[in-house]
């Protein structure tokens, strides 16, 4: 997986330097490990910003360079979540770079933090835990809802940039439940 991480993070910081892409965010597993309880995943997850006025032809744009690099790329469509997703299988790692077609998104982006990542040996750009919380509420999957679970309990976490951040992906409601599930644990 490191070896998956340093190329596909070499890859996007030169897709910045060619203008292909804007900015690009650390999210998923990796990200969620990096502010709670590490554990395991199976994939790499990055939020990746191509432009203010995201097109078609921008995303398959971007897949074709990705290629070069890569040779297994899937564009996917997830018409449910209504983003774009492009899926890199590198041998033994997936690689997952979801396309910011939201507000939310570019808010995420632009809310991120630079860290110093060992895995990488060099500074990179982590979701910060309300982001991810969101992202996460969004999938929806079992493992996501742990993951939110366990951000939400972190001091740090600023809930009125994350209630707002809920609002516009349109999971307030599930946060709101979040909360409740988690306050009845509580012993």
């Amino acid at each position: 997986m490191r070896e998956s991480f340093q190329k596909i993070v070499k890859l996007l910081n030169d897709l910045i330097k060619e203008s292909i892409i804007k900015d690009f965010t650390l999210v998923g597993g990796l990200a969620v490990s990096s502010w709670s309880i590490p554990r395991a995943t199976k994939d790499i997850d990055f939020l990746v910003h191509i432009s203010e006025k995201l097109t078609v032809r921008d995303i398959r744009k971007l897949n074709e360079r990705i290629k070069m690099e890569f040779n297994k790329t899937e564009l996917m469509m997830d018409n449910f979540k209504k983003m774009y997703v492009i899926r890199i299988d590198n041998v033994f790692t997936l690689i997952d770079l979801i396309i910011a077609s939201k507000s939310w998104h570019i808010e995420i982006l632009r809310d991120s933090v630079k860290i110093d990542s060992s895995l990488l040996g060099s500074l990179i750009n982590i979701a910060k835990p309300e982001g991810l919380i969101v992202m996460k509420l969004k999938a929806g999957g079992a493992q996501d809802i742990i993951d939110a679970k366990n951000l939400y309990e972190l001091e740090s976490i600023d809930k009125r940039k994350l209630f707002s951040l809920a609002k516009s992906a349109g999971v307030d409601k599930k946060l709101r439940r979040l909360i409740i599930s988690n306050k009845s644990t509580r012993v």
